[in-house]
């Protein structure tokens, strides 16, 4: 079975053009991490754990030290993650002072009998369990001083799920042995309340993150199926959301409805397929051995 990894940087109403080679390299960082894992015989939540885990440590994603900032200029995290194995999952919420939100989440899926931990109780499982505790200044940057500062003087700031906040990391793999997981991680929306908890978390909820295992016939490409599983987004506006779908056989697609720019790059056998932003509904599906990526209409 041809393994497959699928990075993406999140959705955002713009990025600045010094920034958008940046972003570029580093999902192309974190796609190479995960495919070599997957390579090397690793497992699929092996390859997505890590592939976020290096969007988390890149100050250019909202995601661990590039989190961006709550009302009271705290960075505060949400993380979830899914084996399709077995569909035992793991998510945190409102964490801080941990570098890498996802590595927790697989230790609540992995560790505990739960599949959800929060705040204070998600930080004392993580000190049992050694995970590092990182002074919680060191994951705020400059740019998210700024964007705070810029966002509580705007005129809508009391707007606070307005789509240019958006900004959720996330993958999606494909092992040898034909299973898939995924992993997603965020520092949320700028100028939110203490304590906001998003849908990155919500494993199976409306919004969430959820491993379907849907069907496909033997002759038939994970494209023509993507704009079913997607078509539940558009039928309950205004939902924003996508999906991802990888077949057996290693071929992918991705769709979105963010009504903005998607970044995402795959890899596939040892081939990157570079994606460019494109706002409205944006995809790109492998076509195969052989085949090239193209832009889904």
């Amino acid at each position: 079975m041809n393994p497959v990894v699928v990075v993406h940087g999140g959705g955002a109403s713009h990025i600045s053009k010094d920034r958008k080679e940046r972003v570029r390299q580093g999902i192309i960082r974190a796609a190479t991490v995960g495919y070599n894992i997957l390579r090397e015989g690793g497992s699929a939540v092996d390859a997505v754990e890590s592939a976020v885990a290096v969007l988390e440590d890149d100050p250019e994603f909202n995601a661990g030290c590039g989190s961006v900032l709550n009302v009271n200029g705290e960075v505060e995290m949400d993380a979830s993650i899914m084996n399709g194995k077995d569909l035992s999952a793991g998510a945190v919420s409102a964490v801080r002072c941990v570098a890498n939100p996802i590595k927790l989440a697989r230790l609540v899926m992995e560790k505990t009998p739960h599949c959800f931990l929060t705040d204070q109780g998600a930080a004392k499982f993580a000190a049992a369990m050694g995970v590092p505790e990182v002074p919680g200044k060191q994951l705020v940057t400059e740019r998210n001083i700024k964007r705070l500062e810029k966002e509580k003087h705007e005129k809508d700031a009391q707007k606070l799920d307005c789509q240019k906040n958006l900004g959720t990391v996330g993958a999606v793999a494909l092992d040898c042995r034909g299973n898939v997981a995924y992993a997603t991680s965020t520092g949320g929306i700028v100028n939110k309340m203490v304590g906001r908890v998003g849908d990155t978390p919500c494993i199976g909820g409306l919004a969430g993150w959820l491993l379907l295992p849907l069907p496909l016939s033997t002759s038939s490409h994970p494209r023509f199926s993507a704009p079913l599983s997607l078509s539940f987004f558009l039928r309950v506006p205004p939902l924003l959301g996508g999906s991802f779908r990888i077949s057996g056989s290693g071929s992918w697609t991705g769709r979105s409805c963010l009504g903005q720019a998607l970044l995402s790059e795959g890899v596939s056998e040892g081939t990157q397929l570079s994606v460019s932003p494109r706002l409205h509904i944006f995809g790109v599906t492998w076509e195969g051995d052989g085949g090239c990526p193209r832009a889904a209409p």
